[in-house]
């Protein structure tokens, strides 16, 4: 297998993974009726098992600590083991008590364990001129995971005697695909091994050989503008979910048709939009340019979407939806690639991710509550809101994405100042 084949194959198959460890933690969102009756718990109950898995996010920046400090690759597996192995230990165990167990080890084996390792074997996967293409492929990789993955655990749960019964086979299906991944992956990575050596040369030849830590990586500008572009394009993302009950609500569209809108918004504008938002950057030789256009392009058409009347012309809705959508995902393929673009330094990269993880996913732990008061506080005057909300974070996205620009053309400079004296 060439390089470049491999490269591709590696990212599909880990964006696939990446994908599939946030399966079961948000199984509710496609089997909800089936989850709830198969552990017996309430909305509330439900509610709190997000918010314990979401607990994770803020342990990650420990989780990039093992990844930079041990050999990332082992940690990686480890996690994604572990991540199969409590699917398949739920699906034996369906009640809400064992339910708080596995979301609390998922918690540790997705967020902590997996997520800095993954971000960090995939920086390393391309060069700084090629991390746009490389997240952004990763994007899409993970909705087309997604899609063979419901394809092949929905045809499970028909074959089910009774919503229980095929509840059960949705999870085992989990963790069986989760444990193919991890033995496909086991012999497509490299063995980190001579790259952490020759990065720890790199240090001690550059005198950096200062004991890191979470509070000395929070001191490095760069890390809040990744944190920040990871934040906008995530908390844009959650917003999109309510565009399905708005068409619903107030514009008045069926739900069929709504359904079928997220469904193609979800997958399908994902898999085009992500790629080409990452590729777009990394042509300009920008991932923070590619992110500015995207958020830019969402701002604009969510004003339009806010303004056009019940009775619009399915159409129009159908072309604006799938633009914001497009947008977003453009945007998503070039977020993680900011990283790279202010120069946070690969030495950490692992911890760089988990502190990352823990800016930039921070929504999950106050953004579905927000939302969820404002339509019970207000009813449908609640997406005015939400929305105005969504713009705020759209105007701060593209601010944050023009002051990492000014950042970078800084660290240039001083680079060539430096260059510039050691050639004198």
């Amino acid at each position: 297998m060439n390089n470049r084949l491999k490269v591709f194959t590696t990212v599909f198959v880990m964006g696939s993974a990446y994908g599939l460890v946030y399966a079961l933690p948000f199984v509710q969102y496609i089997f909800y009726d089936p989850f709830v009756e198969a552990i017996g718990a309430t909305n509330a109950q439900l509610g709190t098992l997000i918010a314990l898995f979401g607990i994770g996010n803020l342990l990650a920046p420990f989780g990039g600590m093992l990844a930079d400090k041990f050999n990332y690759k082992k940690v990686y597996m480890i996690s994604l083991v572990a991540n199969a192995v409590l699917c398949l230990l739920f699906a034996f165990n369906l009640t809400y008590s064992f339910a708080l167990f596995t979301w609390g080890g998922l918690a540790i084996t997705a967020l902590f364990g997996l997520f800095p390792a993954h971000t960090k074997i995939v920086r390393f996967l391309g060069n700084e001129n090629e991390q746009g293409k490389i997240f952004g492929l990763m994007e899409s990789s993970l909705s087309i995971g997604g899609v063979i993955t419901n394809i092949i655990v929905m045809a499970l749960f028909a074959k089910a005697a009774n919503p229980i019964i095929g509840f059960k086979y949705v999870v085992i299906g989990y963790g069986v695909i989760g444990l193919l991944h991890a033995g496909i992956l086991f012999f497509l990575l490299d063995d980190p091994k001579e790259e952490m050596d020759r990065i720890k040369a790199a240090n001690e030849a550059n005198g950096e050989t200062k004991k890191l830590s979470v509070l000395t990586v929070l001191k490095t500008p760069g890390i809040w503008f990744a944190g920040f572009a990871v934040f906008s394009g995530y908390s844009t993302y959650v917003s999109l979910s309510y565009f399905t009950p708005y068409f619903t609500d107030v514009l008045g569209v069926s739900v069929v048709f709504a359904g079928s809108l997220a469904i193609a918004r979800t997958y399908l504008v994902r898999i085009i939009g992500a790629p080409m938002g990452g590729a777009v950057g990394d042509r300009i030789g920008s991932v923070s340019k590619s992110l500015i256009i995207g958020l830019a392009v969402y701002l604009v058409f969510l004003l339009a979407i806010m303004n056009v009347p019940a009775g619009t012309s399915t159409g129009i809705l159908i072309a604006f939806v799938l633009i914001v959508a497009f947008a977003n995902f453009f945007a998503r393929g070039s977020m993680w690639g900011v990283q790279e673009e202010v120069k946070i330094p690969r030495a950490y990269a692992g911890l760089g991710a988990g502190v990352i993880c823990a800016i930039g996913f921070s929504p999950d732990l106050f953004q579905f509550t927000l939302f969820g008061n404002w339509l019970d506080q207000y009813g449908n005057g609640g997406y005015q809101y939400i929305f105005t909300y969504t713009l705020v974070v759209l105007a701060l996205g593209i601010v944050n994405a023009l002051l990492a620009l000014r950042y970078k053309k800084k660290i240039h400079a001083e680079e060539k100042t430096e260059q510039l004296k050691s050639a004198s």
